[in-house]
């Protein structure tokens, strides 16, 4: 009986894993083609300087070019103005200008995000500077693995919001990931926070 049991319990986890590693087959494929997408063709030519479409660029820090990518499109005038949201207490205009590389000068409307620390402390803050400056889109910028699970929080939040990414590349990520240990279990590691929150929400 007690083999019968290990068995079963062998057969289980197995089941499991090979569940899990084929969601994450289908999440990584999904994550990469964000890069392929043309970023002009996601944006599907919206009318970004008519009063009732306004529009809030929410750079979501935590990885690079992010708040380079967000620049562009401001520059591009795809929204009004930009928030880099879980900004370090302290961090100013110009040390970000320095740290990353970039033109940021203090007339910009560009405003910085103090309070957050998780992604789910980039939804609320993203929420609360959306409902201040009265948007109703918003254009989120982050590294193309955190789409899915900044998603799914920003959805949360702001469940009547028109949200848009625009999926940024790292290369410390590697396409090839399956044969590179270190872009594995970074992925793998994504994925299980994203199961995680969409568990979360699934029995809430």
């Amino acid at each position: 009986m007690q083999k019968q049991q290990k068995f079963l319990l062998t057969m289980l986890v197995v089941i499991v894993l090979v569940f899990w590693f084929v969601g994450l087959m289908g999440f990584t494929n999904k994550v990469f083609s964000y890069l392929d997408a043309d970023q002009e063709v996601k944006l599907e030519n919206a009318t970004y300087g008519d009063v009732e479409q306004r529009t809030g660029i929410a750079v979501l820090t935590g990885g690079r070019k992010r708040i380079a990518e967000g620049l562009k499109l401001l520059d591009s005038g795809v929204g009004q103005r930009m928030l880099i949201s879980g900004v370090s207490k302290g961090v100013t205009l110009e040390d970000i200008s320095r740290l990353e590389k970039v033109r940021l000068y203090d007339d910009m409307p560009v405003d910085l995000g103090y309070s957050a620390r998780t992604t789910v402390g980039n939804a609320k803050e993203i929420k609360t500077w959306a409902e201040k400056n009265d948007y109703k889109r918003i254009v989120a910028v982050t590294s193309f693995y955190h789409i899915p699970r900044s998603r799914l929080e920003l959805k949360h939040f702001m469940p009547h919001m028109e949200i848009r990414f625009v999926a940024v590349s790292s290369g410390y990520v590697q396409q090839r990931w399956s044969k590179h240990w270190g872009s594995f279990c970074f992925l793998a590691a994504e994925y299980c926070k994203y199961l995680a929150v969409k568990l979360k929400y699934l029995f809430r």
